[in-house]
């Protein structure tokens, strides 16, 4: 599949989060996974659709299977984080977790994230 038709997944996907059209939003997503399994973007915006609709294991368990393909990824090692904490996983895995994000970070920063990872870690 060309860039351009992954982009257009991508974009049409986004579109409809904004509208709150999770579950449309979510086939989209699918298929961008299916054409470009290693590009991030449809692993957390796909994550994101079911945490929007309650479907928190399912939000997490794509984030874990997506982190498999996009290795390493600090963005989706960040969400995955979040999914555990909000389904009541904390402990050592989610720390070691989140250490391999701040590895990440240092390696190649973003002020952004960094904050975020902060907040996550006060969040625990």
């Amino acid at each position: 599949m060309t860039t351009q038709a992954v982009e257009v997944f991508y974009a049409v996907g986004h579109h409809l989060i904004e509208n709150e059209q999770f579950h449309d939003a979510a086939i989209v997503l699918r298929a961008m996974i299916v054409a470009s399994p290693t590009d991030p973007r449809g692993w957390l915006a796909l994550s994101q659709c079911h945490e929007e609709i309650d479907q928190l294991m399912i939000a997490k368990e794509l984030l874990a299977a997506g982190r498999t393909v996009v290795v390493p990824d600090v963005r989706l090692g960040l969400a995955l984080a979040r999914r555990m904490r909000l389904v009541g996983e904390h402990g050592t895995i989610r720390d070691q977790l989140l250490d391999e994000v701040e590895e990440g970070l240092l390696r190649d920063p973003n002020e952004d994230l960094l904050r975020h990872l902060e907040l996550e870690r006060c969040a625990s």
